[in-house]
């Protein structure tokens, strides 16, 4: 994804900014799914190649095939 799209995403339902997701994000990300964290349905992790997450670190959506997936059925709350 390019850096100028990413500099004019933003979280569908906060309206805060988005960022990838560092190492330590996505090892909370993974941590939480390793504990029980329910995953959207609609969501195969097997496609996922990375995540944007708010600014504020409460919610992640996954990237697929370079593409933002900013929809809140397939977002996870952390």
């Amino acid at each position: 994804m390019e850096e100028w799209l990413l500099t004019r995403l933003v979280c569908p339902v906060s309206r805060q900014r988005l960022h990838r997701a560092g190492k330590d994000e996505v090892a909370q990300i993974l941590s939480r799914m390793e504990t029980g964290l329910d995953l959207p349905e609609a969501l195969d992790l097997s496609t996922v190649g990375g995540w944007l997450v708010t600014e504020d670190g409460h919610r992640a959506y996954p990237v697929i095939g370079e593409i933002p997936h900013l929809v809140t059925d397939l977002s996870m709350v952390l």
